[in-house]
């Protein structure tokens, strides 16, 4: 089941300031995960010009779902890049990762950025790789290399039962039998 999340009211003011800020600050939405101290500074500073109380996962959802209207801000390459995650583990710690991230977040029908707007859910995930590999990590950083994972077609979407091979897109073109006579 998907859970559908409502983006916070922002007046046409507020939404201009949040622009302001976002640029100001120059890192993209996604890259706030593997930023916790930036996160923090942001949504301080958020909360300084506008009086609001958001918490960080209500701002960059409004960010995000603004994004995929195509109604968001661009960069257009002057923003700051943040190093990869994808290797702050080890592969078995990862496959590990992909394995807690499909029981709790794939197999409940959740969708991936769930793991982030939800504290309950990256806790959920950060327990459990505790028990299971007895090394203790921030949720934000799992939460990072599971953004990174995904990122890269690596991890299972739901409906999926393991994660997507790193080869999509024309693989199976040669499958396509060769057409016969002329072109009309």
């Amino acid at each position: 089941m998907a859970i559908r999340r409502n983006a916070i009211r922002l007046s046409p003011d507020e939404d201009h300031a949040l622009r302001e800020l976002y640029l100001e600050f120059g890192i993209p939405a996604d890259q706030y995960e593997k930023r916790p101290e930036d996160m923090a500074l942001f949504i301080e500073e958020w909360s300084h010009r506008t009086g609001r109380s958001d918490a960080f996962g209500e701002v960059i959802h409004y960010i995000r779902t603004q994004r995929k209207q195509g109604l968001w801000v661009r960069f257009d390459g002057s923003h700051k890049t943040a190093p990869s995650m994808l290797h702050a583990l080890p592969a078995t710690q990862r496959d590990i990762l992909v394995d807690i991230y499909r029981e709790h977040v794939v197999e409940a029908g959740f969708g991936s950025d769930n793991v982030f707007y939800d504290p309950d859910i990256s806790r959920q995930i950060a327990t459990e790789f505790f028990h299971r590999t007895r090394r203790r990590l921030p949720e934000y950083v799992l939460v990072a290399v599971l953004t990174a994972l995904r990122k890269r077609g690596r991890l299972p979407v739901v409906g999926d039962r393991k994660p997507r091979d790193e080869g999509l897109g024309f693989s199976d073109i040669n499958k396509i039998p060769p057409q016969t006579g002329t072109d009309p």
